[in-house]
């Protein structure tokens, strides 16, 4: 759960710099992650962590929102659609073409979806910026964008020597260390959630209908991701722990994202992190449910998570992304027809 608990405060800050309410997606983020990972323990008895994934939320929010122009209900629903075509997709085992899709596609998205989220955290700390004659260049730089870069290098050190609960640690770190730079303080720490079922408000004609080949290949690709994340990650998993994995690792993340959804928040995935409590000893379901319960209990923590600002999110992305990037050498360099694919999908990611 500590491991995992930066989710809470990172996953509605990235999205609400598209204009989602914060509330929800605190709420949204909780609730689908506990009932996602107790569904997991309850009915797979695996010790997975099951939570939003920050690659997907920043697809959705500056991909989808911000680029396409799509309105939030109109995105909602698109991963709402996902999670009910990924239950589909395993209810009739065609979950199953996974062995069949080249190794080396599947770390092309990986590494490419790491570069993405680091691109985006250099892009909230202010570090790079627009430039209109060669796209990107490198801001002047103040103690806005030196503080991410610091914490950083903290959370780089803290890496190193396995501190446990970094992610959590660095985040509260930091926004203590804002808190006496800027002066500003949380005027409530804890409220009732609050649900706004934001889906709902979706108009069919306009924002599906003038827009069809836009929606159903975002529906796609948000499904291929999970589809893709989740193998990659069980597959890592199974070689630690040898647990048999089962239908129910892929029907717990699309109920989690299709909850998330209604909710106003992202698609659910299999947290990396899961790797903590497994080296710790969890070898059952009931690391999971103990681990959802603690996400649930969260519910009312959103003041807090409004108070953490948005720049903090910048260096936990970039060590994200550099963790992503790890997958470069399971590579075979000297195969021109493995790599040549690879460097495309990176690259259009």
């Amino acid at each position: 759960f500590l491991t995992m608990s930066y989710i809470l405060t990172l996953n509605p800050i990235i999205l609400a710099k598209s204009g989602m309410q914060i509330d929800s997606a605190v709420t949204a983020t909780a609730l689908s992650t506990g009932i996602a990972t107790i569904m997991c323990g309850l009915f797979g008895n695996l010790p997975y962590g099951l939570a939003p994934g920050l690659g997907l939320s920043t697809y959705i929010s500056y991909g989808i929102i911000m680029k396409e122009h799509l309105t939030i209900p109109t995105t909602l629903f698109i991963c709402f659609m996902s999670g009910a075509l990924l239950y589909i997709l395993e209810l009739f085992k065609i979950t199953k073409f996974l062995n069949y899709v080249p190794p080396h596609i599947k770390t092309g998205i990986i590494i490419g979806m790491g570069l993405l989220l680091s691109f985006i955290g250099f892009q909230n700390s202010n570090i790079i910026c627009y430039d209109q004659n060669t796209l990107l260049s490198l801001c002047e730089y103040n103690l806005d964008n030196i503080l991410p870069l610091i914490w950083f290098i903290c959370l780089t050190i803290m890496y190193k020597y396995n501190i446990p609960g970094k992610n959590l640690l660095i985040i509260l770190i930091s926004t203590i260390v804002y808190s006496l730079i800027y002066g500003y303080y949380p005027i409530e720490y804890i409220s009732l959630p609050k649900f706004d079922i934001t889906i709902y408000n979706i108009n069919i004609y306009n924002d599906i209908d003038k827009n069809i080949s836009t929606f159903l290949i975002d529906i796609l690709f948000v499904t291929l991701v999970l589809l893709f994340d989740i193998s990659g990650v069980v597959h890592t998993f199974k070689n630690i722990t040898h647990l048999e994995n089962n239908m129910w690792i892929f029907i717990s993340v699309s109920i989690g994202t299709m909850v998330s959804s209604i909710l106003g928040g992202s698609p659910i995935i299999v947290h990396i992190e899961s790797m903590s409590g497994i080296l710790s000893g969890g070898r059952t379901g009931i690391t999971s449910i103990v681990t959802g319960i603690l996400f649930i209990l969260c519910l009312i923590i959103s003041p807090l998570i409004k108070f953490i600002p948005s720049s903090i999110s910048a260096p936990i992305l970039l060590m994200i992304g550099a963790h992503m990037t790890k997958e470069f050498k399971s590579l075979d360099i000297h195969k021109i027809e493995d790599i040549v694919p690879t460097f495309l999908t990176i690259c259009l990611i």
